[in-house]
């Protein structure tokens, strides 16, 4: 039986849509998309604020930034797996509280 989407899973999905349309509107033939890394808050601020209208994160960065090598595992004996998560959130906050409207 499947359920149907409520209006909260259905303004998700419109909002993914809408941004990976707009992403995708940044790829243009001679014109390339250049990324920045991204790796944490201060890094995407400094990012957003030289203009930049799309930020990548790089795993090696964001690991660093939690003092373990890149592919470590982030169990709980190294650093918890919720602070990578909310390492990255922080990230696209930046991005989506200096963006401008």
């Amino acid at each position: 039986m499947t359920q149907a989407c409520t209006t909260s899973q259905a303004d998700h999905v419109r909002r993914q849509v809408r941004q990976a349309e707009v992403f995708a509107s940044l790829h243009r033939r001679g014109d390339p998309l250049l990324l920045a890394n991204a790796w944490d808050v201060a890094s995407a601020v400094t990012i957003v604020n030289a203009g930049a209208k799309a930020i990548a994160t790089t795993s090696a960065g964001v690991a660093w930034s939690l003092g373990v090598p890149d592919a470590a595992d982030l169990g709980a004996v190294r650093v918890s797996l919720g602070s990578a998560i909310a390492q990255a959130a922080y990230a696209v906050a930046a991005r989506a509280t200096t963006a401008a409207p």
